[in-house]
């Protein structure tokens, strides 16, 4: 990737636009980007990173913080960079968000984030997602990977040449994304010392399980249970104790259990002798009471039949008033035929009301259309000729609109003209100076031409003749009197400038002289169409005075016009009605007869509906006759009233059937009930209710102590049992979890560098010795060229404390004396070549790794002020060694040597008004 032009506006320290037109410094080399401390060096790659990846190429600057403190607040900030990848060209243009002022209103509003990509194919991109993906695929690394990659950062890499092992840890791990490996080791020790835990928890358990086992007292084998529950027994034998317990406690369980089901069926029999005793007395309560029942139900009986008898007798009337109710409902129809009627009458009243006041209102609106009528035939005849009176006036107005715009052209016409000829005695003067101006020139350049000709000898021998050459002339060797130029004679280069002013002269008065003879035939050409409209407008010459009363004309016609459009608007508006009122003429004659003869169907209607008004009267009076109440609903009145006294007689004979069937149901139950007590108390036999409650008691306190006993060894087994599943259960857990803690442990000892006797390597640190070992084998290349092949950079082997991490620390090999010693003993100017050897063979290294991606532009960050001259040299030299192949390496310093050094510079400047500019030298 190569940067070809670079656009910022409102960017960082730029406060205005400012463009780079990256393609002047070539395709490869070194350039210089050279200016003041925070002038803004490093902001011009900040802007490339942003443009291409949307963030600034430092952490500590957000994309939200790239707007310039120097901008207007209306300037727009954004960055466009044009680049070439892989030999296609692309365009980006990117801004961040950030507050600017509102385009409508006071106060500021906050600018979106945006930003579009221009594939080769002209073919525009713009969601952020997705610029971000092709940006990637582009170019083949991210802006992380772009960063370290593209920009070589003195001072972050010095950090990384003196670096302890654990820094150098965290620094890989940002650069080489080794973090997952730390996360594997992490896990490793987590799982593992989470599987010691549980081992041990599994353990806790088992003797806790153990310690709840009980046994009876005085069981012969307690000592060895208390030994178990201290873990000094082993698991196995642990188990069959357990096992020997629950199986004594069964066998107990087992005999009491039969021993309590004997006492519960003898105290079942006694329980069954007691209840036949409480039977029996229980019957003969009851008997007493029944017989006492039957008397008072008999004589209850006798009166109810007395009662339903006279209730009887009552069934005729209860007859008689069901056909009188039958006779009434058999005319209700009659009382439905009559409000019929009188609804018909009724809803043929409306009507015809309805129809009378149809017929009037009807009237009405027919002489409201007779009167409008004749009042329309009235205003037509005086809008009569309306038409042809606008068409008179519309020619007329033709006619002025002529005349005025003859007018205004002679008025503009006369305007071109005068300026005609004042342009043209300007250019006749103009003329006469500049043909005076070439007359002088010209008398000058003959005066010379004459002096110089007259100098010809004496120039020639001053300037041709050499003592034994021949003379261009004469041809002689010796030149004993040689002629010699006169005083003040011009040379041949003055007499030729004066020909070239002279000839110049005279063609600038030339096209002068041309100039005013164009505008000299303009002027009489304009001169004859102006008197041609003056002859037929205003009926004279062109004279002074004449634009006046042209302009006089012009008012008068426009008046006059004014005054035509506005007669021709009324006579416009007067026709318009004139066809208005002959439209609806016709329409309102048929208005009149439609209405007409909706008066005459309303009246008929109405006589109708009065014929049969009188009908429904007749038909009326007819059912009042023969009906007994004049309405429906008092029939059904007397109807309800009727049904409501038989039923009354109807319910008070059922209740009294109902009453006495009762009373005889219940008589006959009470006789059953005496006649079955009497026959069970005969054949009782005698029991001794005292002697059994006794022989109850006892069995009752005997079942009572067989059960505490039984609840005690079943306690004891279910506790027992749980206590053996849990024991066996642990004693499964415990093996698998020792099983696989042994081997996560080995594993996590491994790669948390953990192993006895080894050194203390991890494996994120063991694969960054990797990556390590390829970057300083690529850093070597360039440190021998640096150091003129006395330093070599190398990893340490050798453990330094058995308490720390190692493995990525760093010696230097002095080849000039065969020592090997600790990089943090090379002098500044030595740390220096050795930290930017490193920063390359990384930046080698990072590209390797992501692809064999390559990048036509680096970009060097600081440093070289630290490094004498030879040093210097050899860094420049190591520089340009990265250019080869089509690369561009850029040098961000200050240093005034290094001005001297590179010939293509980007510079930077402070500006006292604030801001920074740029510029572009080559």
């Amino acid at each position: 990737m190569r940067p070809v032009r670079l656009t910022m506006s409102a960017f960082g320290p730029y406060a205005g636009k400012v463009e780079l037109d990256m393609d002047r410094l070539g395709e490869r080399g070194l350039y210089l980007i050279a200016g003041d401390t925070g002038a803004g060096k490093t902001t011009i790659f900040d802007a490339i990173t942003f443009a291409l990846y949307g963030e600034a190429s430092g952490d500590n600057r957000k994309a939200s913080m790239l707007r310039s403190k120097y901008a207007d607040n209306d300037a727009e900030t954004f960055v466009e960079l044009e680049f070439v990848c892989a030999g296609k060209r692309y365009g980006i243009r990117r801004k961040p968000e950030y507050e600017r002022s509102a385009k409508r209103g006071g106060g500021t509003t906050k600018q979106k984030a945006e930003v579009e990509l221009i594939l080769p194919e002209g073919k525009p991109v713009t969601s952020a997602k997705d610029v971000a993906d092709m940006v990637k695929e582009i170019i083949g690394i991210d802006r992380g990977q772009f960063t370290q990659v593209a920009m070589i950062a003195q001072g972050d890499f010095l950090k990384l040449l003196l670096a302890r092992t654990e820094e150098r840890i965290e620094i890989f791990r940002r650069i080489f994304r080794t973090e997952f490996y730390r996360t594997l080791q992490d896990r490793l020790k987590e799982e593992s010392t989470g599987l010691g835990r549980e081992y041990e928890e599994l353990r806790r358990s088992t003797l806790q399980e153990v310690g709840a086992v009980a046994c009876k007292d005085g069981w012969e084998r307690s000592e060895d249970l208390v030994r178990a529950a201290d873990g000094d027994l082993p698991i196995q034998d642990t188990l069959e104790l357990v096992e020997s317990i629950i199986e004594d406690d069964a066998k107990e369980c087992s005999e009491l259990e039969a021993g309590l089901k004997e006492t519960e069926e003898r105290l079942n029999r006694v329980i069954g002798l007691l209840g036949k005793a409480d039977e029996i007395e229980k019957a003969k309560t009851s008997l007493v009471s029944a017989e006492k029942g039957l008397k008072i139900a008999s004589t209850r009986l006798a009166e109810l039949r007395e009662d339903y008898e006279e209730k009887k007798a009552g069934e005729p009337e209860i007859e008689r008033l069901s056909a009188d109710i039958a006779t009434k409902k058999e005319k209700l129809s009659k009382y439905e035929e009559l409000e019929e009627e009188r609804a018909r009458l009724d809803s043929r009243t409306r009507d015809r009301d309805l129809k009378e006041d149809e017929r009037m209102r009807l009237e009405a609106s027919a002489e409201t259309l007779k009167a409008r009528r004749a009042e329309n035939r009235k205003e037509l005849e005086g809008l009569k000729g309306a038409a042809a009176e606008k068409e008179r006036l519309l020619g007329q107005k033709k006619t002025v609109s002529e005349g005025r715009d003859k007018v205004s052209k002679l008025l503009k016409d006369l305007e071109e003209y005068r300026k005609l000829l004042a342009d043209h005695t300007a250019e006749t003067n103009g003329y006469d100076a500049a043909m005076n101006k070439a007359e002088g020139l010209q008398a000058a350049y003959n005066a010379k031409y004459k002096a110089f000709l007259d100098a010809q000898a004496g120039i020639l021998a001053r300037d041709v003749l050499t003592e034994g050459e021949k003379c261009p002339v004469c041809g002689s060797l010796s030149h004993p009197e040689p002629a010699k130029p006169p005083q003040g004679a011009p040379g041949e280069d003055e007499l030729k400038l004066a020909k070239e002013e002279s000839d110049k002269a005279l063609s600038e008065a030339g096209k002068v002289s041309a100039k005013a003879g164009e505008l000299k035939g303009k002027a009489d050409l304009k001169r004859s169409v102006v008197e041609e409209l003056a002859s037929e407008c205003m009926g004279e010459h062109v004279s002074d005075g004449l634009e006046a009363r042209v302009e006089e004309r012009l008012t008068e016609l426009a008046g006059e016009l004014e005054g035509l459009i506005r007669r021709i608007d009324e006579e416009g508006r007067r026709a318009k009605r004139a066809m208005e009122l002959e439209d609806r003429m016709p329409k309102d004659d048929e208005s009149i007869e439609d209405l007409e003869k909706a008066v005459s169907g309303a009246k008929t209607d109405s006589a109708t509906l009065g014929t049969e008004i009188k009908n429904c009267e007749k038909t009326i009076l007819k059912l009042l006759g023969e009906l007994e109440f004049d309405s429906k609903d008092k029939a059904e009145d007397d109807i309800a009233a009727i049904e409501k006294r038989r039923d009354g007689l109807k319910d008070e004979l059922d209740n009294a059937r109902t009453a006495m069937d009762a009373c005889k149901t219940k008589t006959d139950e009470l006789n059953g009930t005496v006649e079955a007590l009497a026959a069970r108390l005969r054949g009782a036999e005698a029991i001794d209710v005292r002697a059994e409650e006794e022989r109850k008691a006892g069995l009752v306190d005997e079942k009572e102590n067989l059960n505490s006993s039984i609840r005690q060894v079943h306690s004891r087994l279910d506790r027992n049992r749980k206590a053996l599943e849990n024991i066996k259960r642990n004693r499964w857990k415990s093996a698998e979890t020792e099983n696989r803690w042994t081997y996560v442990k080995a594993l996590s000892d491994t790669a948390n560098g953990a192993v006895a006797g080894k050194d203390k390597i991890m494996l994120e640190t063991y694969i960054q010795m990797t990556y390590f070992d390829r970057i300083l084998a690529r850093a070597n290349t360039r440190l021998m060229v640096m150091s003129g092949g006395q330093y070599e950079l190398k990893r340490h082997l050798e453990r330094i404390d058995a308490r720390s991490q190692s493995g990525l620390d760093l010696d230097v090999v002095d080849h000039y004396n065969g020592t090997e010693r600790s990089v943090k003993t090379l002098s500044g100017g030595e740390s220096f070549k050795a930290s930017l050897s490193l920063a390359l063979g990384l930046s080698d290294e990072i590209q390797s790794s992501s692809g064999g991606v390559r990048l036509d532009t680096m970009f060097v960050d600081e440093g070289f002020g630290s490094l004498d001259e030879e040093s210097l040299q050899q860094a420049m030299k190591a520089l340009y060694g990265l250019t080869e192949g089509n690369r561009l390496v850029g040098i961000i310093s200050h240093v005034p040597e290094l001005k001297e050094k590179v010939d293509k510079q980007i510079q930077v400047k402070k500006e006292k008004s604030g801001g920074s500019s740029v510029k572009i030298v080559c």
